[in-house]
């Protein structure tokens, strides 16, 4: 089975059991999830995971963009943000060293953006470093994280 095709069947199973169970996202989103998401300024930054170095909030924890999502809008709504918590910031968010500043953005609803894509955190990450989320299909889309680059890095 190659490896597209595993992840996928991988990926519509995690999303089955993710919709499934609602209360899940709710009970494993780290209290560090929802103070970054307000922040006035939001820094995003870069960090080494297994998947090389990628994008992360004020809180050390992975970023991840959504495929169903266009340029700088979210269509992650509702029971998908209990799961995909997006990263918010009140005014221009500010870039850590390795991110183009000029890249940032924010949505209308003050999400942060980066290269016109959403920013999320995912639920299933409960410490700086994980990256539980990379590549899982949930809520008709992929979830990948972020490379500098403004590329996923699958």
């Amino acid at each position: 089975m190659s490896r597209r095709v595993h992840h996928k069947a991988v990926g519509v199973l995690a999303g089955t059991a993710l919709a499934a169970a609602g209360v899940i996202g709710v009970a494993n989103a780290s209290p560090s999830h929802s103070s970054a998401l307000a922040a006035r300024h939001a820094k995003v930054s870069l960090a080494r995971t297994s998947h090389g170095k990628v994008l992360v909030g004020p809180n050390g924890h992975s970023l991840y963009v959504f495929t169903n999502d266009t340029r700088n809008r979210s269509h992650c709504k509702s029971a998908c943000r209990t799961f995909w918590p997006p990263l918010e910031s009140t005014a221009a968010p500010r870039a850590g060293t390795g991110v183009n500043a000029s890249k940032l953005g924010r949505t209308g609803a003050g999400q942060v953006t980066y290269y016109g894509h959403p920013l999320y955190y995912y639920s299933g990450d409960s410490h700086a470093g994980q990256t539980r989320g990379e590549d899982l299909f949930a809520f008709n889309g992929y979830w990948y994280l972020e490379s500098a680059r403004g590329h996923s890095v699958v």
